[in-house]
């Protein structure tokens, strides 16, 4: 007897019908956290106006 987790047969299920990697997708993006890394708006270095995107690397 193979014993799945409900959630991989109910996602084999929806598979059918959906486009394939989509029901991996839409699993991907129920997760509500905010990943941020850092807070640009506190570096000094960049709280002034750039003209080009080389100018905010250098900076």
């Amino acid at each position: 007897m193979l014993c799945l987790p409900l959630t991989a047969v109910a996602a084999t299920e929806a598979a059918k019908d959906e486009a394939p990697g989509r029901v991996m997708a839409q699993q991907a993006t129920k997760i509500k956290e905010l990943w941020i890394t850092a807070d640009h708006t506190k570096h000094k270095a960049l709280q002034q106006e750039f003209t080009s995107g080389p100018e905010v690397t250098k900076a």
